[in-house]
């Protein structure tokens, strides 16, 4: 009798591209479009306030790039850790 088949992610979320592929056009348009509508609302004095929005300074935004790139690097390579395990774990299953 075949074991059911349990897996925490379908292979098909974990992506085998690496996230700043060139062919991943829809997540460029999409950093692109956010990063716009927000250097526009800061950049617009009666947006910032409407939003509540303080000026940006020098640390700040050195901070928060600092924090999105952390952000990044850790899960590009939690991703290269966890696809190996599905992979060989979707092997198992189907062997026996």
């Amino acid at each position: 009798m075949p074991l059911p088949r349990c897996e925490l992610a379908p292979s098909s979320v974990i992506s085998k591209k690496p996230l700043c592929s060139a062919s991943n056009a829809a997540l460029w348009w999409v950093v692109a479009a956010t990063a716009a509508i927000l250097a526009g609302v800061i950049l617009f004095p009666p947006a910032r306030e409407l939003f509540h929005f303080g000026p940006l300074h020098g640390d700040d935004i050195t901070v928060a790039l600092a924090a999105g790139l952390i952000a990044l690097l850790l899960l590009e390579s939690a991703k290269r850790v966890v696809q190996p395990l599905f992979s060989v774990r979707n092997t198992e299953i189907v062997k026996r």
